[in-house]
C-alpha cells in the first residue's frame, strides 16, 4: 500500500504540510496523488492530481505545498479553515486501493515556532500575543484564537479614579465556545472596557490584561497625537490588526514624460507617484512584532477611508541594547492610479448650515 511517511496532524498550518513524503509498502510502482482543498464555503480546489513514481527504495516527496494552499486562502474567509484532502490511488498484484486523508488547514503566512495544534491552545492569533501592545482610547482592537475548549475570556482591567487612587476589576467577557472549526473574533476595544467595568465615568482606564486559558495579550492606554493616521492590515494569520503612525509626512514627486511637438516641448504624460512615510510610536516587545508583520502584509488600507495601500519601503533595526527606544518607519502609495482629491472642509460656525432661526 501507499500512504504518507509521517502522521498527518488534524490541525496544521501550511508550513506543517508544504513537503509530503510518501512511501510504497508493498509491489506498486507508482501511485496516482489527488490534493484538493475545500475552503468551507462551497468551493473546491484541486490543488494537484498526477501520477507519481517511488523510487528505488519505494519512496517519494512532494514539495512546495504551502504556496499554493495560501493561495486558496487567499480567495475566501479568512477567518476560516482550508480542508486539504489528500487521495491516494495505487494498484498492486492487479488490486487498485484507495486512501483518503484529511487535514484542516489554518492560514498563516511564516513559521511558527510551535506547530498549529500546540500553537492553537497557547496563543492568540495576533502578532503581540504573550506581549502588550499600546492603544490609543478610541483604538478599535479584536483578540483571534481557534478554541477546542469552551473557554471564557477574561479581562483584569486597571482604572484610575477620580481622587488619583488607582483599583484593579477582573470579569469575564466572552464564551469562546467549543467549536474548534472556526476562528473566533473578540472586540477587546477600550470603549468594550470602559462600558463593562469603569465604576465611575471620570475613572480613566490605564491599562487591561486579556486571557483565556493559557493565552494571555496585555493593553496600555497612551496619549493620541494630532494628526494620527492608523492602517490595518492582515497580520501572518489573516486576521485584521491594526498599527498606528505618529507622523506621516507626505511627498508629491510626479513623474514626467516630455517631448517636442511644433516646435514646443510639453509634456504628454504626467504620472502621479505620492508617497506617504510614516513613523510609529516607540515600540514595545509586542508592537515589533506587529510592525514585522505589516511590513510583510499582503494587503492593507487606511482605516480613514479604507483606501488600499501597497508598501514601497520600510526600516527596522531591532537592537538589545538597554534604554533605547525602537521606532520604526514605512513608506507606502495608495493603490489607486491616480490621485485622490478632497476639498476643503468648512469648519465655520456661520456656515451654509447654521440655522438663522435659532435663538
Amino acid at each position: 500500500m501507499a500512504k504518507p511517511k509521517n502522521t498527518l496532524p488534524t490541525y496544521a498550518f501550511p508550513w506543517e504540510v508544504d513537503t509530503l513524503p510518501i512511501v510504497a509498502e508493498g509491489s506498486e510502482t507508482s501511485v496516482n496523488v489527488t490534493i484538493t482543498a475545500d475552503d468551507c464555503n462551497g468551493e473546491v480546489y484541486t490543488l494537484l492530481s498526477e501520477q507519481f513514481f517511488f523510487d528505488s527504495d519505494g519512496s517519494l516527496v512532494m514539495a512546495d505545498l504551502a504556496p499554493m494552499l495560501e493561495d486558496v486562502r487567499n480567495e475566501y474567509d479568512p477567518e476560516s479553515y482550508t480542508v486539504m484532502t489528500i487521495t491516494l490511488e495505487w494498484t498492486a498484484d492487479g488490486t487498485t486501493s484507495t486512501a483518503t486523508y484529511e487535514v484542516k488547514v489554518f492560514g498563516c503566512s511564516q513559521r511558527t515556532k510551535t506547530a498549529c495544534e500546540s500553537f492553537r491552545k497557547s496563543s492568540f492569533l495576533n502578532a503581540a500575543s504573550g506581549n502588550y501592545k499600546y492603544v490609543p482610547i478610541d483604538a478599535k482592537e479584536y483578540i483571534y484564537l481557534i478554541s477546542p475548549e469552551d473557554q471564557d475570556v477574561t479581562v483584569t482591567a486597571v482604572f484610575r479614579s477620580s481622587d488619583g487612587s488607582a483599583y484593579t476589576i477582573s470579569d469575564s467577557l466572552y464564551n469562546s465556545g467549543a467549536d474548534a472549526s472556526f476562528v473566533g473574533a473578540f472586540d477587546v476595544s477600550p470603549s468594550v472596557m470602559i462600558a463593562d467595568l469603569r465604576r465611575e465615568d471620570d475613572d480613566e482606564l490605564i491599562s487591561y490584561k486579556i486571557e483565556c486559558g493559557s493565552r494571555y495579550m496585555r493593553y496600555v492606554i497612551r496619549d493620541k497625537a494630532y494628526g494620527e493616521q492608523c492602517i490595518e492590515f492582515y497580520n501572518m494569520f489573516w486576521q485584521k490588526e491594526r498599527i498606528y503612525f505618529s507622523e506621516v509626512e507626505r511627498s508629491v514627486k510626479p513623474d514626467y514624460s516630455s517631448a517636442s511637438f511644433n516646435a514646443q516641448k510639453r509634456n504628454y504624460l504626467i504620472k502621479p507617484n505620492t508617497t506617504f512615510s510614516g513613523t510609529t510610536y516607540p515600540l514595545s516587545e509586542g508592537d515589533e512584532q506587529l510592525f514585522d508583520q505589516f511590513v510583510h502584509a499582503r494587503k492593507a488600507w487606511r482605516v480613514s477611508d479604507g483606501a488600499q495601500i501597497i508598501l514601497t519601503d520600510a526600516d527596522f533595526k531591532p537592537t538589545n541594547g538597554a534604554g533605547e527606544l525602537l521606532t520604526g518607519t514605512a513608506s507606502w502609495q495608495v493603490a489607486y492610479n491616480q490621485n485622490v482629491f478632497t476639498p476643503p472642509t468648512q469648519v465655520d460656525i456661520f456656515d451654509e448650515t447654521f440655522d438663522e432661526t435659532y435663538n
